[in-house]
Protein backbone atom coordinates (compact mmCIF):
# COMPACT_ATOMS: atom_id res chain seq x y z
CA UNK A 1 0.00 0.00 0.00
CA UNK A 2 1.57 3.60 -1.19
CA UNK A 3 2.11 5.32 1.74
CA UNK A 4 0.57 8.85 2.34
CA UNK A 5 2.07 11.49 2.84
CA UNK A 6 1.76 14.03 5.96
CA UNK A 7 -0.78 16.71 3.86
CA UNK A 8 -3.20 14.17 2.63
CA UNK A 9 -3.04 13.00 6.35
CA UNK A 10 -3.98 16.39 7.69
CA UNK A 11 -6.36 16.88 4.68
CA UNK A 12 -8.29 13.38 5.84
CA UNK A 13 -7.94 14.60 9.64
CA UNK A 14 -9.38 17.82 9.52
CA UNK A 15 -12.55 16.56 7.25
CA UNK A 16 -12.93 13.71 9.93
CA UNK A 17 -13.20 16.46 12.62
CA UNK A 18 -15.30 18.46 11.14
CA UNK A 19 -17.74 16.02 9.92
CA UNK A 20 -17.95 13.42 12.45
CA UNK A 21 -15.96 15.30 15.75
CA UNK A 22 -17.09 18.84 16.08
CA UNK A 23 -20.86 18.26 15.70
CA UNK A 24 -20.41 16.35 18.83
CA UNK A 25 -18.91 19.51 21.16
CA UNK A 26 -21.39 21.06 22.39
CA UNK A 27 -23.21 17.65 23.61
CA UNK A 28 -19.92 16.40 25.27
CA UNK A 29 -19.00 20.37 26.64
CA UNK A 30 -22.73 19.94 28.31
CA UNK A 31 -21.80 16.87 29.87
CA UNK A 32 -18.16 17.93 30.57
CA UNK A 33 -19.74 20.77 33.03
CA UNK A 34 -22.19 18.91 34.30
CA UNK A 35 -19.54 15.95 35.73
CA UNK A 36 -17.39 18.75 36.51
CA UNK A 37 -19.18 20.29 39.12
CA UNK A 38 -19.91 17.02 40.66
CA UNK A 39 -15.88 16.38 40.63
CA UNK A 40 -15.36 19.57 42.29
CA UNK A 41 -17.89 18.94 45.05
CA UNK A 42 -16.48 15.31 45.45
CA UNK A 43 -12.68 16.63 46.10
CA UNK A 44 -14.41 19.16 48.62
CA UNK A 45 -15.85 16.63 50.71
CA UNK A 46 -13.17 14.47 50.69
CA UNK A 47 -10.88 17.70 52.29
CA UNK A 48 -13.60 19.45 54.65
CA UNK A 49 -14.51 16.08 56.23
CA UNK A 50 -11.54 14.71 57.47
CA UNK A 51 -10.28 18.23 58.50
CA UNK A 52 -13.70 18.61 60.69
CA UNK A 53 -13.33 15.33 62.09
CA UNK A 54 -9.25 15.99 62.97
CA UNK A 55 -10.15 19.72 64.18
CA UNK A 56 -12.87 18.11 66.54
CA UNK A 57 -10.10 15.60 67.77
CA UNK A 58 -7.76 18.61 68.98
CA UNK A 59 -10.56 20.73 70.43
CA UNK A 60 -10.57 23.51 67.56
CA UNK A 61 -14.41 24.03 67.42
CA UNK A 62 -14.31 27.09 65.58
CA UNK A 63 -12.57 24.92 62.34
CA UNK A 64 -14.13 21.70 63.04
CA UNK A 65 -17.76 23.96 62.69
CA UNK A 66 -16.71 25.59 59.69
CA UNK A 67 -15.68 22.70 58.15
CA UNK A 68 -18.55 20.58 59.25
CA UNK A 69 -20.61 23.34 57.67
CA UNK A 70 -18.92 22.75 54.12
CA UNK A 71 -19.52 19.34 54.51
CA UNK A 72 -23.23 19.33 54.70
CA UNK A 73 -23.36 22.00 52.26
CA UNK A 74 -21.49 19.74 49.79
CA UNK A 75 -23.74 16.62 50.80
CA UNK A 76 -27.02 18.74 49.99
CA UNK A 77 -25.67 19.76 46.65
CA UNK A 78 -24.49 15.96 45.43
CA UNK A 79 -28.32 15.24 46.20
CA UNK A 80 -30.08 18.17 45.16
CA UNK A 81 -27.62 19.05 41.81
CA UNK A 82 -28.58 15.61 39.84
CA UNK A 83 -32.41 16.53 39.81
CA UNK A 84 -31.67 20.02 37.68
CA UNK A 85 -29.80 17.87 35.24
CA UNK A 86 -31.87 16.66 32.12
CA UNK A 87 -32.08 12.66 32.87
CA UNK A 88 -30.44 11.75 29.06
CA UNK A 89 -27.81 13.95 30.49
CA UNK A 90 -27.12 12.33 33.74
CA UNK A 91 -27.00 8.93 32.24
CA UNK A 92 -24.63 9.50 30.24
CA UNK A 93 -22.40 11.52 31.94
CA UNK A 94 -18.77 9.92 32.60
CA UNK A 95 -16.16 9.28 34.73
CA UNK A 96 -13.31 10.67 32.49
CA UNK A 97 -14.41 12.93 30.29
CA UNK A 98 -11.58 13.06 27.74
CA UNK A 99 -11.73 8.80 27.90
CA UNK A 100 -14.98 9.33 26.51
CA UNK A 101 -13.97 11.02 23.61
CA UNK A 102 -11.15 8.64 22.79
CA UNK A 103 -12.83 6.00 23.18
CA UNK A 104 -15.57 6.80 20.57
CA UNK A 105 -13.36 8.76 18.26
CA UNK A 106 -9.17 7.30 18.60
CA UNK A 107 -9.42 4.38 16.72
CA UNK A 108 -10.83 5.75 13.72
CA UNK A 109 -8.35 8.89 14.07
CA UNK A 110 -5.57 6.74 14.00
CA UNK A 111 -6.61 4.79 10.94
CA UNK A 112 -5.99 8.23 9.09
CA UNK A 113 -2.58 7.85 10.11
CA UNK A 114 -2.17 4.10 9.65
CA UNK A 115 -4.13 1.19 8.50
CA UNK A 116 -2.54 -1.49 11.21
CA UNK A 117 -3.36 0.75 14.57
CA UNK A 118 -4.88 0.70 17.54
CA UNK A 119 -5.12 2.62 20.79
CA UNK A 120 -5.83 1.62 24.46
CA UNK A 121 -5.81 3.10 28.06
CA UNK A 122 -2.66 1.05 30.19
CA UNK A 123 -1.04 -1.81 29.49
CA UNK A 124 -2.10 -5.33 30.24
CA UNK A 125 -0.86 -6.47 34.29
CA UNK A 126 1.69 -9.12 32.84
CA UNK A 127 2.63 -6.71 30.55
CA UNK A 128 3.07 -3.88 32.61
CA UNK A 129 6.04 -6.32 34.98
CA UNK A 130 7.57 -6.67 31.71
CA UNK A 131 7.86 -3.22 30.48
CA UNK A 132 9.08 -2.24 33.80
CA UNK A 133 12.07 -4.75 33.44
CA UNK A 134 12.43 -3.86 29.96
CA UNK A 135 12.86 -0.03 30.79
CA UNK A 136 15.28 -0.85 33.57
CA UNK A 137 17.37 -3.44 31.39
CA UNK A 138 17.34 -0.19 28.66
CA UNK A 139 18.78 2.06 31.31
CA UNK A 140 16.32 4.81 30.26
CA UNK A 141 14.88 5.48 33.90
CA UNK A 142 16.52 5.72 36.94
CA UNK A 143 14.68 3.97 40.09
CA UNK A 144 11.74 4.94 40.67
CA UNK A 145 8.85 3.58 42.83
CA UNK A 146 5.85 2.80 40.70
CA UNK A 147 4.95 3.96 36.39
CA UNK A 148 1.58 4.72 35.46
CA UNK A 149 1.12 4.13 31.83
CA UNK A 150 -1.87 6.18 30.53
CA UNK A 151 -2.34 5.84 26.57
CA UNK A 152 -1.12 2.86 24.78
CA UNK A 153 -0.72 4.06 20.81
CA UNK A 154 0.60 1.70 18.28
CA UNK A 155 0.50 2.28 14.21
CA UNK A 156 3.36 1.50 11.41
CA UNK A 157 5.15 3.96 9.42
CA UNK A 158 6.82 2.99 6.48
CA UNK A 159 7.34 -0.90 7.58
CA UNK A 160 8.26 -0.02 11.01
CA UNK A 161 6.12 -0.79 14.01
CA UNK A 162 6.13 2.05 16.50
CA UNK A 163 4.77 1.37 19.95
CA UNK A 164 4.05 4.76 22.50
CA UNK A 165 3.52 4.95 25.60
CA UNK A 166 2.09 7.83 27.73
CA UNK A 167 4.75 6.98 31.01
CA UNK A 168 4.11 9.05 34.32
CA UNK A 169 6.47 8.41 37.16
CA UNK A 170 6.07 11.83 38.68
CA UNK A 171 2.83 10.52 40.71
CA UNK A 172 4.79 10.63 44.13
CA UNK A 173 5.47 14.09 44.15
CA UNK A 174 1.40 14.83 43.83
CA UNK A 175 1.00 12.44 46.93
CA UNK A 176 3.98 14.20 48.54
CA UNK A 177 1.88 17.70 48.02
CA UNK A 178 -1.05 16.35 49.16
CA UNK A 179 0.28 15.12 52.12
CA UNK A 180 2.27 17.70 53.20
CA UNK A 181 -0.68 19.94 52.95
CA UNK A 182 -2.51 17.51 55.16
CA UNK A 183 -0.21 17.03 57.92
CA UNK A 184 1.06 20.88 57.69
CA UNK A 185 -2.71 21.72 59.07
CA UNK A 186 -2.95 18.54 61.47
CA UNK A 187 0.59 19.86 62.53
CA UNK A 188 -0.53 23.80 62.82
CA UNK A 189 -3.63 22.51 65.22
CA UNK A 190 -1.19 20.39 67.67
CA UNK A 191 2.01 22.74 67.72
CA UNK A 192 3.41 25.47 65.91
CA UNK A 193 6.77 23.89 66.39
CA UNK A 194 6.38 21.17 63.76
CA UNK A 195 5.50 23.93 61.25
CA UNK A 196 9.27 24.56 61.29
CA UNK A 197 10.15 21.05 60.94
CA UNK A 198 7.62 20.62 57.65
CA UNK A 199 9.86 23.99 56.59
CA UNK A 200 13.33 22.42 56.99
CA UNK A 201 12.21 19.39 55.27
CA UNK A 202 10.82 21.03 52.27
CA UNK A 203 13.96 22.98 52.10
CA UNK A 204 15.96 19.97 52.25
CA UNK A 205 13.37 18.08 50.06
CA UNK A 206 15.83 17.51 47.12
CA UNK A 207 18.77 16.62 48.91
CA UNK A 208 16.36 13.77 50.45
CA UNK A 209 15.04 12.91 46.88
CA UNK A 210 19.03 12.50 45.56
CA UNK A 211 19.62 10.41 48.52
CA UNK A 212 16.90 7.67 47.82
CA UNK A 213 17.24 8.15 43.74
CA UNK A 214 14.30 9.23 42.08
CA UNK A 215 13.53 11.44 40.07
CA UNK A 216 10.36 12.33 37.88
CA UNK A 217 9.66 11.76 34.36
CA UNK A 218 6.34 12.57 32.56
CA UNK A 219 5.93 12.49 28.74
CA UNK A 220 6.23 9.34 25.82
CA UNK A 221 8.67 6.36 25.52
CA UNK A 222 8.49 5.56 21.47
CA UNK A 223 9.54 2.33 21.21
CA UNK A 224 10.49 1.14 17.57
CA UNK A 225 11.53 -1.95 15.85
CA UNK A 226 14.89 -1.53 13.61
CA UNK A 227 16.05 -3.31 10.69
CA UNK A 228 19.18 -3.56 12.25
CA UNK A 229 20.97 -5.93 14.18
CA UNK A 230 22.85 -5.05 17.37
CA UNK A 231 25.77 -6.99 18.68
CA UNK A 232 25.96 -4.74 21.92
CA UNK A 233 24.09 -1.87 24.04
CA UNK A 234 24.47 2.12 23.51
CA UNK A 235 22.44 4.00 25.52
CA UNK A 236 22.44 8.23 25.94
CA UNK A 237 21.29 10.80 28.67
CA UNK A 238 21.51 14.06 29.23
CA UNK A 239 23.91 15.36 31.28
CA UNK A 240 22.11 16.38 34.51
CA UNK A 241 21.75 15.77 38.14
CA UNK A 242 18.78 12.96 37.64
CA UNK A 243 20.26 11.06 34.64
CA UNK A 244 23.25 10.76 37.06
CA UNK A 245 21.44 8.46 39.34
CA UNK A 246 20.63 6.07 36.80
CA UNK A 247 23.84 3.03 37.56
CA UNK A 248 26.61 2.31 35.10
CA UNK A 249 28.38 -0.99 35.06
CA UNK A 250 31.47 0.36 34.30
CA UNK A 251 33.36 -3.59 33.97
CA UNK A 252 30.40 -3.73 31.45
CA UNK A 253 30.01 -0.51 29.54
CA UNK A 254 32.44 2.01 28.97
CA UNK A 255 32.38 5.96 27.96
CA UNK A 256 32.73 6.67 23.94
CA UNK A 257 33.87 9.88 22.62
CA UNK A 258 31.53 10.77 19.60
CA UNK A 259 33.13 13.60 16.85
CA UNK A 260 30.53 16.02 17.67
CA UNK A 261 31.98 18.08 20.96
CA UNK A 262 28.09 19.88 20.81
CA UNK A 263 27.00 16.62 21.53
CA UNK A 264 29.25 15.52 24.26
CA UNK A 265 28.76 18.48 25.80
CA UNK A 266 25.22 17.86 26.31
CA UNK A 267 25.34 13.84 26.09
CA UNK A 268 26.97 10.93 28.18
CA UNK A 269 27.22 8.38 25.63
CA UNK A 270 27.76 4.32 27.42
CA UNK A 271 28.46 1.16 25.27
CA UNK A 272 29.67 -2.50 25.28
CA UNK A 273 30.72 -2.06 21.87
CA UNK A 274 32.65 0.86 20.83
CA UNK A 275 32.81 0.54 16.60
CA UNK A 276 28.74 0.32 16.79
CA UNK A 277 28.14 2.58 19.02
CA UNK A 278 29.79 5.11 16.92
CA UNK A 279 28.45 3.61 13.75
CA UNK A 280 25.07 4.58 15.49
CA UNK A 281 25.42 7.76 16.55
CA UNK A 282 26.76 9.85 13.38
CA UNK A 283 26.58 13.36 12.67
CA UNK A 284 23.51 12.86 11.12
CA UNK A 285 21.97 10.62 13.49
CA UNK A 286 22.97 13.61 16.08
CA UNK A 287 21.34 16.71 13.97
CA UNK A 288 17.79 14.56 13.39
CA UNK A 289 18.05 13.52 17.56
CA UNK A 290 18.37 17.47 18.21
CA UNK A 291 15.75 18.43 15.95
CA UNK A 292 13.30 15.68 17.59
CA UNK A 293 14.16 17.87 20.78
CA UNK A 294 13.22 20.68 19.32
CA UNK A 295 10.19 19.30 17.70
CA UNK A 296 8.69 18.33 21.09
CA UNK A 297 9.94 20.85 22.87
CA UNK A 298 11.08 18.75 25.30
CA UNK A 299 13.11 18.63 28.54
CA UNK A 300 15.25 16.02 27.42
CA UNK A 301 15.85 12.95 25.61
CA UNK A 302 17.09 9.92 26.38
CA UNK A 303 17.93 6.79 23.65
CA UNK A 304 18.86 2.91 23.92
CA UNK A 305 20.05 0.76 20.86
CA UNK A 306 19.37 -2.95 22.20
CA UNK A 307 18.04 -6.33 20.84
CA UNK A 308 16.84 -4.63 17.75
CA UNK A 309 14.95 -2.43 19.18
CA UNK A 310 15.41 1.72 19.94
CA UNK A 311 13.88 3.33 22.35
CA UNK A 312 13.37 7.05 23.07
CA UNK A 313 12.47 8.27 26.40
CA UNK A 314 11.15 12.04 26.04
CA UNK A 315 10.18 14.07 29.08
CA UNK A 316 7.63 16.85 27.75
CA UNK A 317 6.60 17.70 31.49
CA UNK A 318 2.48 17.65 30.14
CA UNK A 319 0.09 15.29 29.33
CA UNK A 320 0.49 13.80 25.48
CA UNK A 321 -2.56 13.20 23.00
CA UNK A 322 -4.83 15.45 24.94
CA UNK A 323 -8.53 15.10 23.04
CA UNK A 324 -10.00 16.96 25.82
CA UNK A 325 -10.12 17.72 29.68
CA UNK A 326 -12.98 17.34 32.81
CA UNK A 327 -11.58 21.10 33.34
CA UNK A 328 -10.86 22.65 29.79
CA UNK A 329 -12.83 23.09 26.94
CA UNK A 330 -12.30 20.98 24.46
CA UNK A 331 -12.17 22.76 21.05
CA UNK A 332 -10.95 22.23 17.17
CA UNK A 333 -7.14 23.78 18.16
CA UNK A 334 -7.28 20.43 20.84
CA UNK A 335 -7.52 18.13 17.92
CA UNK A 336 -4.59 20.22 15.91
CA UNK A 337 -2.38 20.01 18.40
CA UNK A 338 -3.11 16.00 18.67
CA UNK A 339 -2.42 15.89 15.21
CA UNK A 340 0.76 17.22 15.08
CA UNK A 341 1.50 15.10 18.63
CA UNK A 342 0.85 11.81 16.72
CA UNK A 343 2.94 13.25 13.42
CA UNK A 344 5.88 14.61 15.02
CA UNK A 345 6.26 10.90 16.23
CA UNK A 346 6.24 9.81 13.09
CA UNK A 347 8.63 11.95 12.05
CA UNK A 348 11.02 10.57 14.04
CA UNK A 349 11.34 7.41 11.81
CA UNK A 350 11.43 9.55 8.85
CA UNK A 351 14.13 11.64 10.47
CA UNK A 352 15.90 8.50 12.05
CA UNK A 353 15.58 6.29 8.62
CA UNK A 354 14.52 3.05 10.36
CA UNK A 355 12.47 1.64 7.36
CA UNK A 356 16.62 1.64 5.73
CA UNK A 357 18.63 -1.63 6.30
CA UNK A 358 22.33 0.35 6.12
CA UNK A 359 23.12 3.59 7.20
CA UNK A 360 21.15 5.77 9.77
Amino acid sequence: MTEKNYTQMLTEYLEYCNKCIKPYLPEYEKMRRNNSIHKLLGIIGLISFPLAFISGIFHQIIIAAFFAVITVLDVLCCIILPHFIPYDARRNIMSNFEDNLKIQFMRQILKIFSDNSGWKKGVNKNYYSQKIQEYKNFFIFNSFPWMIFDDTIYLEHKNTKINIFEVNTSLIFNIYALAGLFFAIVFFLVSPLIIIILIVFIIYRKKILKIIGYAPFKGVVVEMEMKKNFSGHTYFHEKSKTSKMIPVNRSKYEPVSLESSDFMEKYNVYSTDQVEARYLLTTAMIDRLNNLKLAFKANFIRGSFKDNKLILAIDTGKDMFAMGSDFKESNTQTFINFYNEITSVMKIVDQLKLDEKTGL
